[in-house]
């Protein structure tokens, strides 16, 4: 829910370093709650998911579009 809020006043390229450390919070909690430590499924998809962030970031920064704030986005 404070991610939401958090997207009122951030860009989202400032907040997506804190959707990753979702899946480091939710694996750890997989583990400690119900001693299921993190399958190769997981470890996949993770690498997946960050793989694709950095190459997003990459090409972002390569291509130096600045980025806009919601209330950017909101008073256009």
């Amino acid at each position: 829910m404070l991610i939401s809020v958090a997207h009122r006043y951030a860009a989202p390229s400032t907040l997506a370093p804190f959707n990753y450390l979702q899946l480091l919070y939710l694996a750890l909690a997989s583990w400690v709650l119900f001693s299921q430590p993190p399958d190769n499924g997981f470890y996949l998809g993770a690498s997946i998911i960050v793989a694709s962030g950095l190459y997003i970031w990459l090409r972002e920064r390569k291509l130096r579009r600045p980025s806009t704030s919601v209330d950017e986005v909101l008073e256009a």
